[in-house]
């Protein structure tokens, strides 16, 4: 099987240089990742908070003709890379429920996550 790798993929491979994201505080102490993992997941929170937070806050949700449900667990996703960004999302929120400043602080929120075949 023939493997085609575009100049950006060869970035993403040999760009890894464990690092530890001050972000985390004591969600992930001592743990070490890809910055390029850690810098897209606070971009992606950070592009997506008022959306987040809309949804949090009004506590509305439509699932099977329902409105006006509590959101009470998030649960991240993801296959291979994806699997990845889904465990270092997972550590970002954990992080930011623990972070009194943050609108996610007091939140009542059970967080997951479910992988498959994840890097990490």
């Amino acid at each position: 099987m023939a493997m085609i790798y575009i100049p950006l993929d060869w970035i993403t491979d040999f760009a890894f240089i464990p690092v530890a994201s001050p972000e985390l505080g004591e969600a992930a102490t001592g743990i070490k990742g890809s910055g390029s993992f850690f810098s897209h997941i606070a971009s992606d929170l950070l592009i997506h908070q008022d959306k987040i937070k809309e949804c949090i806050e009004n506590k509305k949700r439509k699932r099977s003709g329902q409105e006006n449900t509590t959101i009470k667990k998030i649960v991240f996703t993801g296959h291979s890379l994806g699997g990845g960004l889904a465990n270092v999302a997972h550590l970002f929120v954990q992080a930011k429920i623990n972070d009194e400043t943050s609108f996610w602080s007091g939140k009542d929120l059970s967080l997951n996550t479910v992988t498959f075949a994840a890097v990490m």
